[in-house]
Order: structure tokens, then sequence, then C-alpha cells
């Protein structure tokens, strides 16, 4: 099976200490209301990992994929639709800013990764590499 998590810094450290003491103090690995938690499934096959996670109103020009040292970085910026300078809210409830990800993942094929944003879910292909696929040894 591969080795696959999401890191998030303020959950280790929760997990590490307890709850998490420097919500608003911006120190050091602090979620703003634009880094709010995206909806996302991982699945595993034996020839790949997929990741899907959950963005709405969000254009493909904005959305950010990296691979380094086994993470996969994704990173987007949901623009905030502005109404008439004169427009008062009297609700305001979607959430505008950056949507940041990181995928802690080995034995993939980085290369031959695809990637699919479609009705407002990002879908990541991640083949596994060839070596670490499960192989069947025939008896004679």
């Amino acid at each position: 099976m591969t080795n696959l998590r999401l890191v998030r810094p303020r959950h280790l450290m929760e997990e590490v200490f307890g709850m998490w003491p420097f919500y608003d103090s911006g120190y050091p690995f602090t979620y703003s209301q634009s880094d709010r938690d995206n909806g996302s499934e991982i699945t595993e096959s034996d020839q790949s990992v997929t990741i899907r996670l959950e963005m709405p109103g969000v254009k493909k020009s904005d959305i950010s994929i990296t691979y380094h040292n086994d993470i996969i970085a994704i990173q987007a910026d949901k623009k905030e639709l502005l109404g008439e300078d004169n427009d008062r809210y009297q609700h305001r409830g979607i959430s505008y800013g950056n949507i940041k990800r990181n995928y802690s993942v080995n034995d993939i094929d980085f290369s031959k990764a695809t990637a699919e944003l479609d009705q407002g879910v990002l879908s990541l292909q991640l083949p596994k590499r060839p070596e670490k696929q499960p192989k069947t040894l025939p008896i004679k």
C-alpha cells in the first residue's frame, strides 16, 4: 500500500500537544476562513492513487499542482465576485481566497499523472511506478 496522507501542520501539532493555542495569533501555522477544509477523497488501486478535491467556483487557470520530495501541493485562488459599490450584504456565507492542500505520497510516477476539473471537483490520477505495482509469480 502506498504511504499517503494529507499534511496539515496545525493538526499534527494538535495531535502532539492537544488543542492548538495560536489560532488568532498568526504564529506559525494558522488557518484562516479562506483556508477552509474542502471536501476531499483519496482512493487507491493496485495501479494508481486518485485524489478528488472540491473546488467550487475555481477556474482551471487559478489552480497550481506541484510535486517535490514526495509532496503533492495543490494551490488555488477563489476570486471574489465583486458586486456594485453600493451593494450591502444581508448575509455573506461564500468563502473566497486561497485553498492550499499538501499530500505526502510516495511511489508514484508524476510524469504520467493527469488532472481534471469537472463540475467543481478536481480529480488527480497518480499512477504508481511500475516497480511498485503488485506482481504475481506463476507456479511451475
